[in-house]
């Protein structure tokens, strides 16, 4: 990697991969430290282990369309996280009570198995 690259990619704040069908488990471990938004919209191959490799300063989070997230997934996310969108995900009740407490907005949309009991 070059050293102009290795500048961009530490100074990289925001970042939308929607749709990349070829983002996995890995790629997600291999996002900047410094990241504070990232958009994984309809990204079929992220689970819940991608989701513990998240940067830890990470402060929005948007995984519209990913339905292999579940419960164990909403358990791993950043503590400091504070927009998170996750309708149409796996995620019940037992998900929604994990949620960290900071966050100031989330979406659920069409997630099917939350009732809100």
């Amino acid at each position: 990697m070059s050293h102009t690259h290795t500048i961009c990619h530490a100074q990289l704040k925001k970042l939308d991969l929607s749709r990349c069908v070829n983002v996995t488990q890995e790629s997600i471990g291999q996002l900047p430290q410094g990241l504070e938004t990232l958009k994984l919209a309809f990204c079929q191959h992220i689970r819940d282990d991608a989701l513990r490799k998240l940067p830890p300063g990470l402060r929005k989070l948007n995984c519209w369309g990913c339905g292999n997230i579940t419960n164990a997934g909403v358990r791993a996310l950043p503590a400091g996280l504070e927009e998170l969108t996750l309708s149409f995900c796996k995620v019940d009740d037992e998900g929604i009570a994990q949620l960290p407490r900071g966050l100031k907005r989330i979406v659920i949309q069409y997630c099917f198995r939350v009732t809100l009991k």
